[in-house]
């Protein structure tokens, strides 16, 4: 092992693992202290109870469902351990995704240290340590990362990242000995089937296996055993197992997207706006990579379409000129050939040619794309720390080099703090998305959600209108812009504009109750009740449902059923572990039409402890002054308590 006295290390290998763990959590931090997110957080999570629990109902749950177009049972599973330590506190849910993140960029130290071994045929020395500590550190606090950390929702690309990594590792360590280790091939592929379930994103690793066989294992090729030869077939053979499992579990992806409907069908988006989406995506990532501003939550492809054909015509140019140097340098830069060859790879399951909902391209695909991208900066600097620890000519350069490292590492710690503020709550997330991507119909959709949600309806009117002048067949934008027409009166209109929507994705369970109210204001009353129990039952786990139910049953004067509606209610949410004051909340609604002492009582709860909050949203003011109007009405009606029938 050659001596390097400058880079001499004296703590264990063992530490750097503990740095990149430690600066994985202090970076990302100020994220435990957002919120729930109106972008699908509420569909996965506060409507949802079906995930709440270990036990064999909700397993059975995790291991059938496709819930929001995904099968993730192993995601399902955090998530499951996140209600059972924290209940509904989003904290220890981000806590959790901080957490198996911060594993990832360990696993991503081990795995890069013995790429880098391998690349450079000699034993881990003071070199190599800095650039695998550089590698991981890049991968890690690189503004990428800072979406499937920060954002619930997107975990499963934690879980699936964390077990690829580990399926590299152990594959590696099989290959790494004299004759290939059958033990560590079949932890490997128990790790592979991990990863899937965590999220069948990872369908391609098999390939990436294959080009490390390439290089840095030197198993197949010109280098190694050829192409058809027996040793080369043997190699084919041994990934059968892997090759079998990305089969089920591609198989298993697209029927959950079919049926959840974001599979978009080849009518819609053909095969020449696909490749081009494709070739877009490959120079996105890369470019975001290099500089990572102007990072948002969603890049709609409708607007990327709209700017025209040049920003296309640019990322193919990018696209071929890359491939054609790797391509043509394959043998002198065989590492640069690998990592564009795996970027490719592993970047096709989520591009355009398998176009899954409205975006062109998301922060969290990059996840494990751009992770070999990391590995070619920690080659580089590995060179460089051995030019300072050897004293060779170009030290001087390679200071530089180490240094211009360091401050770009520092660079992205800034950038991605700042990308986590974004991410912290709805209304900011969203404000990002259209100051970034204002022709984003899903983008002002998902704002005027937030606003609207925060009493702000004037505004959020203005943002639904918008997305539809972009998009006009857009479901959020018609259901929500229904429910503001409703509560200005408008019910013909407010009905004529949600109808569609609720056609157009008839399981939610949201739009059946925003029609429910709507019909109820317009004097439909059963009709109103047909659409809230069918929401009830899309959704039989989640309480709003049954409460808002419980309140249509007793201003019908059905009040035996409402009491037990509402109990149900009661029930699920004391399940949930949700707020005490909503239940207080549907309690003095369901009662005013049945007993208003009771009714009074609840709403005193319920006014008292939104009067205790220190920094009350604008919609708990507004829920404030609601619960003081209807103290007050109730006063002056002066209703002795009545008996229920």
């Amino acid at each position: 092992m050659t001596r390097h006295p400058r880079l001499h290390f004296r703590a264990p290998s063992s530490a750097d693992a503990v740095l990149v763990f430690a600066l994985v959590l202090i970076a990302f931090l100020p994220g435990l202290f957002g919120g729930f997110l109106n972008w699908d957080d509420d569909q996965n999570f506060l409507e949802n109870p079906a995930y709440r629990g270990l036990g064999p109902r909700q397993l059975g749950w995790m291991l059938s469902t496709f819930h929001m177009g995904h099968w993730k049972p192993l995601t399902w599973l955090t998530h499951g351990v996140d209600w059972t330590l924290w209940g509904m506190r989003p904290m220890g849910y981000k806590a959790m995704s901080l957490g198996i993140h911060a594993a990832a960029a360990v696993a991503f130290l081990f795995l890069a240290r013995r790429l880098l071994t391998l690349a450079l045929a000699r034993p881990l020395d003071g070199p190599a340590r800095v650039g695998a500590l550089a590698a991981a550190l890049l991968f890690a606090l690189h503004p990428l990362r800072v979406e499937p950390v920060a954002w619930l929702s997107a975990r499963s690309d934690l879980v699936a990242g964390l077990f690829a990594f580990l399926t590299v590792l152990a594959y590696l360590r099989a290959q790494t000995r004299p004759s290939p280790s059958v033990s560590w091939l079949v932890v490997s592929v128990v790790l592979f089937a991990l990863a899937l379930s965590g999220k069948a994103m990872v369908v391609t690793l098999p390939v990436v296996l294959l080009i490390l066989d390439v290089y840095p294992l030197g198993r197949l090729g010109p280098g190694g055993a050829g192409w058809l030869g027996p040793a080369a077939r043997r190699v084919y053979v041994e990934k059968a197992p892997y090759f079998l499992l990305s089969l089920l579990a591609g198989i298993l992806a697209v029927r959950a997207r079919v049926e959840f409907g974001s599979l978009v069908e080849i009518a819609e988006v053909g095969w020449p706006i696909r490749l081009a989406a494709t070739v877009y995506a490959l120079a996105f990532y890369l470019g975001k990579t290099v500089l990572p501003l102007d990072l948002a939550p969603l890049y709609d492809l409708r607007a990327a379409i709209a700017r025209g054909p040049w920003p296309f015509v640019a990322s193919g140019a990018a696209v071929l000129a890359l491939s054609v140097l790797a391509a043509a340098r394959a043998r002198r830069w065989p590492a640069f050939a690998a990592v564009w060859a795996g970027y490719v790879v592993m970047l096709l399951p989520v591009a355009g040619a398998a176009q899954n909902g409205s975006q062109i391209a998301a922060d969290r695909y990059a996840y494990l794309a751009c992770a070999g991208w990391a590995l070619l900066a920690g080659g580089g600097l590995t060179w460089c720390a051995a030019q300072v620890a050897g004293q060779r000519p170009r030290r001087l350069f390679g200071r530089s080099v180490l240094a211009l490292a360091t401050a770009a590492t520092v660079l992205f710690v800034s950038l991605s703090a700042w990308q986590i503020l974004i991410w912290q709550e709805s209304i900011a997330l969203w404000s990002r998305a259209v100051t970034v991507e204002p022709g984003a119909a899903l983008a002002h959709a998902g704002l005027a959600n937030a606003l609207l949600a925060d009493g702000r309806a004037a505004e959020a009117q203005a943002h639904y209108q918008q997305a539809l002048a972009i998009f006009p067949k857009l479901a959020e934008a018609e259901m929500g812009l229904a429910l503001i027409l409703g509560v200005q009166g408008r019910y013909d209109e407010a009905i004529a504009v949600g109808t569609p929507a609720l056609a157009r994705q008839p399981r939610r369970a949201g739009f059946r109750l925003v029609m429910a109210e709507i019909l109820w204001a317009a004097g439909r009353r059963e009709e109103s009740l047909a659409a809230m129990q069918e929401a009830r039952r899309l959704a039989p786990g989640a309480s709003i449902f049954a409460y808002a139910t419980a309140v249509e049953l007793a201003r019908m004067g059905r009040a035996a059923e409402a009491l037990a509606t509402l109990e149900e209610g009661h029930r699920l949410h004391r399940a949930a572990d949700l707020p005490a004051p909503d239940a207080d909340r549907y309690t003095a609604l369901v009662y005013e039409s049945i007993d208003a002492e009771k009714a009074k009582a609840a709403w005193q709860r319920y006014v008292l402890a939104l009067s205790r909050i220190a920094r009350p949203t604008a919609r708990e003011v507004s829920q404030l002054g609601a619960g003081l109007a209807a103290l007050d009405a109730l006063a002056r009606r002066g209703a002795r308590p009545s008996t229920p029938r």
